[in-house]
């Protein structure tokens, strides 16, 4: 029997069909239910991919009964009780540094945009 996943949003189908071989996915979104009536169905979840516009609280970690690991689609975690998720003896992850280049790219266009006078010859 696979483990059941719980996805709030649902992502990329690549990342969905790899998903799907080794977890049995339950896709908030696709289901047209909220998150916590998913995990109220599902006590024996093991794991929860949120994105950071997810909140999840101490009534969302105590629904997840068996939850092992919250992983958060996103580069902070603020939108999750960490402390207590740690009391439960849940791991929480992010993913830092995601947008380090990107950001470092943008400055970058912003400050030749500025020097160059783009916007002002654009108009």
């Amino acid at each position: 029997m696979k483990r059941k996943v719980v996805l709030t949003q649902k992502y990329q189908d690549e990342a969905i069909q790899q998903l799907n071989r080794e977890f049995q996915l339950i896709i908030v979104e696709d289901s047209g239910k909220h998150l916590a009536e998913v995990l109220k169905e599902n006590p024996d979840t093991e794991a929860l991919i949120a994105f950071l516009s997810d909140k999840i609280d101490k009534e969302i970690i105590d629904l997840g009964k068996n939850l092992q690991i919250i992983a958060n689609y996103a580069v902070g975690y603020n939108n999750i009780d960490v402390s207590y998720a740690r009391q439960k003896g849940i791991r929480v992850t992010n993913t830092p540094d995601i947008l380090t280049n990107a950001t470092a790219d943008l400055t970058m266009a912003l400050i030749l945009a500025v020097a160059r006078r783009l916007v002002k010859e654009m108009i």
